[in-house]
């Protein structure tokens, strides 16, 4: 017998259809309800932490929201305030900064003016420095150094009127040569209202034998004995040659007896040398004891090395007690001279003759001055006045 045919064709799908249908719709009922699950739990996470997307917190919210403007209005004026005070620190710090700058500007000002005059001040003492030392170079004692400035001072002041001096001295002289000329000796007696016999200048200083002196005064103990009024005590004491020198700025001595009237007067003197130590040295002749009556005073002018000059001058007591040096007071000149190409010397020794109205000067043994005054001087004291440093080794008066 023979196989029937096939029911199912070859190559034919032989699966249940049914089968595969139902598990495509379990398949989407399951993703459904995922779906679902997933929604729900978003919902609610939603509506427990933010619900104010769904409009469940606005109330809330603009409660919050509200606290949070006013906190956040006090924050910003907090805020400016903080800002105001410190715009107002950083404007009160800028001043300060300008202040400080301000004074370190004044302080530098100051400090580099303090500089200046420092530096001007070092260049003084180095100039006040320079000027001792030449000082000291140039004088022989420390007695020398001190009188340097009070007698560049009165020598400047005798220069500041020598050419007026000088003027007068040559008017003087020449007045003297013209009547000479003229008159011989014995015709200038008879104007003058006398005959006197009086030798020649050089006879008339050199009297031989000498008269025996009314004192002669070496002064081996200093200014003792009550003979002598003078500066000051201070002014004068023994040097360690044991030679009375003068210590003060005016130094004078003066007899105490006052009625000298002819008479000559002998002094031995050390007079300031060395290169710049100018001085003036007086003879104090017929000083009244009225201090307003004018007496005499021989001045002797020496530049350090050698006599420069000698002139005769009305002086008063008045004008000798004063603290101002007599070279500085612009005596009355009678007549003054000029010495050229004088010998230096150690020591000089000066002779002065008063007679009636004349008054010859002799330094060294020379003749250097000889004047004819218009009347006699009154009678009065004798002595010296000398700046500082000057030794003075004797004074002699004789008849």
């Amino acid at each position: 017998m023979s196989r029937p045919a096939s029911l199912i064709p070859h190559n034919e799908d032989t699966k249940p259809r049914g089968v595969e249908r139902k598990r495509g719709a379990a398949l989407m009922l399951w993703l459904t309800l995922i779906l679902l699950t997933f929604t729900l739990v978003t919902v609610v996470v939603i509506v427990m932490t933010r619900p104010e997307i769904i409009g469940l917190g606005l109330i809330y919210d603009l409660t919050q929201t509200q606290v949070g403007f006013q906190g956040t209005a006090d924050s910003l004026e907090s805020l400016g305030s903080s800002l105001n005070q410190t715009a107002v620190a950083q404007a009160a710090a800028a001043a300060t900064n300008a202040q400080q700058a301000f004074n370190n500007e004044v302080t530098s000002a100051a400090n580099n003016s303090t500089l200046a005059a420092l530096d001007n001040r070092q260049n003084s003492l180095n100039a006040a420095s320079t000027q001792v030392i030449l000082d000291v170079n140039a004088s022989q004692t420390s007695v020398a150094i001190a009188n340097a400035q009070q007698a560049t001072r009165g020598a400047l002041d005798f220069q500041a009127t020598q050419n007026a001096f000088i003027q007068e001295a040559t008017r003087s002289q020449l007045q003297f040569q013209g009547t000479q000329a003229v008159l011989n000796q014995n015709a200038t007696s008879i104007a003058l209202g006398f005959i006197t016999a009086t030798p020649p200048p050089v006879d008339f200083l050199s009297a031989t034998p000498p008269p025996p002196p009314l004192f002669d005064e070496r002064f081996t103990q200093g200014l003792v004995g009550g003979f002598w009024t003078f500066s000051s005590i201070e002014d004068w004491g023994l040097n360690d040659a044991g030679i009375l020198a003068s210590r003060g700025v005016t130094n004078w001595l003066l007899t105490q007896q006052s009625d000298f009237t002819a008479y000559i007067v002998d002094a031995r003197i050390g007079v300031l040398q060395g290169a710049g130590l100018i001085s003036a040295n007086y003879v104090l002749l017929n000083i009244p004891a009225d201090e307003t009556a004018q007496g005499l005073a021989l001045e002797l002018y020496y530049d350090g090395q050698q006599l420069r000059a000698v002139g005769l001058y009305r002086v008063t007591r008045a004008e000798i007690l004063s603290e101002i040096y007599l070279a500085s007071q612009g005596l009355n000149a009678i007549q003054a001279v000029q010495i050229e190409n004088s010998i230096p010397a150690t020591e000089t020794n000066i002779r002065v003759e008063v007679r009636n109205a004349r008054v010859v000067a002799a330094v060294n043994g020379e003749i250097v001055l000889d004047v004819m005054l218009d009347s006699a001087p009154p009678p009065g004291s004798v002595g010296l006045y000398v700046p500082v440093g000057t030794q003075v080794r004797q004074i002699s008066v004789l008849p």
